[in-house]
């Protein structure tokens, strides 16, 4: 990916990270426990070293992997995201126990071989080629190591207020028009995720368990939303470039949905919502949404001033053979 760090997701300069942890899931420590338990349970259960892909800002690294493992390895495909992680792990005090490098999912050549407990990749296998990345991370995980993956719609749920998820809805829309451009590298990788990872990750029993976990959260509350497609809630808004996925989902996995975790939830206002939509990549100016965001303010006003909204997740979780 290293050739498309401009269109890579995240790889600009002035990034604000510190925005993007304001405005995206705050992971739930019921989140860190499943995944703990699972490699308790189906791993091996050794916590010799881990590593976290596509660590951005290092939230993961932060809260899963320096607590629990002896050894941590961030990575990054941008150097300033690199750094950014850096300066955010230095305040856990845990420096020489993280390895940082510069390098995609796809490349492990920089890793020892087979040596990882856990590796985790949350919100970035879309911007990789999977048939690079996943063959990559099972050449780092030793035999009964696990792999962790998470991705969630970039499009949260608005609760209880229809006039304002109809609003949202249509900033979503003139988004999709920004995001899908034709020809664009972003848009190649947006289209990965039509159905989230169900149809870009594929847990090949050459190299993991059979049985691996999918976790859908929260999908069934498209029901009650404006979303123009309640089977594909992955996609940000009308698709340019693919119209139907193959799934990825293997015969022997282990599907799982989730219909209401009131943890991927919470009280948001307006200016949280506009934050969100800046925060996204490709960047779409927020003039082309004038009209739209009054309308959802005024909505919000009408609720008190706050809404809820809930995020839609899919979880992966697999053991290496």
């Amino acid at each position: 990916m290293t050739e498309h760090k401009q269109d890579y997701g995240f790889g600009e300069k002035d990034y604000d990270w510190e925005r993007y942890a304001r405005v995206r899931p705050k992971y739930p420590q019921s989140l860190w426990n499943q995944i703990l338990e699972y490699h308790h349970k189906h791993g091996n259960d050794s916590f010799d070293a881990a590593h976290d892909i596509g660590s951005g800002f290092g939230i993961v690294a932060e809260n899963l992997l320096v607590p629990h493992f002896k050894h941590v390895f961030v990575s990054d495909p941008v150097s300033h995201n690199l750094s950014a992680a850096k300066h955010r792990l230095q305040i856990t005090g845990s420096e020489g126990r993280i390895t940082f490098h510069e390098a995609g999912a796809e490349d492990a050549s920089w890793l020892p071989k087979g040596q990882m407990d856990m590796v985790s990749a949350f919100g970035c296998l879309h911007w990789s080629d999977t048939t690079k990345s996943m063959p990559a991370i099972a050449s780092q995980l030793r035999p009964g190591g696990t792999f962790a993956a998470l991705y969630y719609t970039p499009r949260p749920l608005i609760r209880n207020n229809h006039r304002a998820d109809k609003a949202w809805a249509s900033i979503f829309a003139k988004y999709a028009e920004r995001a899908y451009e034709p020809d664009s590298t972003t848009a190649r990788f947006l289209a990965q995720c039509y159905d989230g990872m169900n149809d870009h990750v594929r847990i090949s029993t050459e190299y993991f368990k059979p049985g691996a976990l999918r976790q859908t959260v929260n999908q069934t509350l498209l029901e009650e939303s404006s979303y123009s497609d309640a089977k594909s809630p992955f996609k940000i808004g009308p698709m340019h470039l693919k119209e139907s996925s193959s799934t990825m989902v293997g015969p022997e996995d282990k599907v799982e949905t989730i219909i209401d975790d009131r943890n991927w939830s919470e009280r948001v206002d307006a200016q949280w919502l506009k934050d969100l939509v800046a925060s996204l990549q490709p960047k779409m100016p927020l003039d082309r949404v004038v009209e739209e965001f009054g309308e959802l303010d005024e909505a919000i006003k009408e609720e008190g001033g706050q809404t809820t909204i809930v995020w839609i997740v899919q979880i992966i979780l697999a053991t290496r053979r």
